[in-house]
């Protein structure tokens, strides 16, 4: 019984490892070439209504970030989807005010998969905020945060009942 235990538990693994891709994106935010804070959520941008969480950070004062996510996906799905960070911060040129002090606001920085891939899943880029398009965060940014940590606590939820149902049915 024992053995029969333990092979089951060696295919289980492999064959989990076999579908399974994890892949990195690091590198530095910067505010007018000054390193900067704020929040990054790394998500897919696939064809589903609002994609699936990966990876929640906050960034701290030296901007330095690194993402990890992992995916259950075989290729052909991958070229389909893109990775889309957003980054919470308060990047605004304003000359009355002090920096980094302003509304909440948010900006998107896409990836490519095939960048991913030609990088060897592990991804170095250093985000400039200024030069990105901004979006003011009020009702649009916290909803949307909502619905996406939902679905990430629904999925998780739903695959760990079936590997419990998996696991009670040997």
């Amino acid at each position: 019984m024992y053995i029969f235990t333990v092979l089951v538990f060696c295919f289980c693994t492999i064959t989990s490892f076999a579908s399974t891709f994890i892949f990195s994106i690091r590198g530095t935010l910067t505010c007018y070439g000054i390193p900067f804070k704020g929040n990054i959520w790394m998500i897919s941008d696939d064809a589903s209504l609002l994609g699936h969480v990966f990876t929640i950070r906050e960034v701290g004062f030296d901007g330095k970030f690194h993402l990890n996510g992992r995916i259950d996906y075989h290729l052909k799905h991958l070229q389909r989807s893109k990775v889309k960070l957003m980054i919470e911060h308060k990047c605004l040129n304003c000359k009355n005010r002090r920096f980094g002090s302003g509304p909440p606001m948010y900006s998107e920085y896409k990836i490519r998969w095939e960048e991913l891939i030609m990088d060897e899943f592990d991804l170095q880029r250093n985000i400039e905020l200024s030069s990105l398009y901004v979006n003011y965060s009020m009702p649009d940014l916290y909803i949307r945060k909502l619905i996406l940590l939902s679905r990430r606590i629904f999925s998780d939820s739903e695959y760990r009942l079936k590997r419990i149902r998996i696991l009670k049915r040997r």
